[in-house]
């Protein structure tokens, strides 16, 4: 059974480990997600880069997955997380939110804090309803 005690640390464990995932489900309303324990690495890409509004030329990010031998290069990893306040769903960087010192990113939606990394939402109040608990199903666990 995934642990994902510190999400994030498996783009830099090898590029040969195994993603698994899983289903995260609400056990009163059709509330739904799928949760890769090894998220989303990626690194900058120098290909293609378009200028910003300023003129100055930005590199852009580029997924690396495993096997990819690039993925020991991550400079980021994207974690779909879950506002459980407003039930937004993003993307964010745990190593950019890591780095700065806090545990978990602010919601891009309503600017809350209530926001978790959809690995941990097992036992957490489901957003979509008002009586539901999102639980782990490893029943339909999937591996990359």
């Amino acid at each position: 059974m995934p642990t994902n005690k510190d999400a994030g640390d498996r783009s830099k464990k090898g590029a040969c480990a195994m993603a698994m995932g899983w289903s995260v489900q609400c056990d009163s309303c059709d509330v739904c997600f799928e949760a890769w324990d090894d998220g989303n690495p990626w690194v900058w890409s120098y290909e293609d880069m378009k200028p910003d509004a300023s003129g100055q030329l930005l590199p852009k990010k580029r997924y690396v997955y495993h096997p990819s031998p690039e993925s020991y290069e991550a400079v980021g990893n994207d974690f779909e997380h879950l506002c459980l306040d407003c039930g937004k769903a993003d993307h964010y960087d745990v190593f950019k939110f890591k780095g700065e010192g806090r545990e978990r990113p602010q919601c891009v939606a309503c600017g809350g804090g209530n926001v978790y990394d959809v690995c941990h939402l097992g036992g957490k109040k489901c957003p979509g309803c008002d009586g539901g608990t999102l639980r782990d199903d490893f029943s339909c666990t999937m591996i990359s």
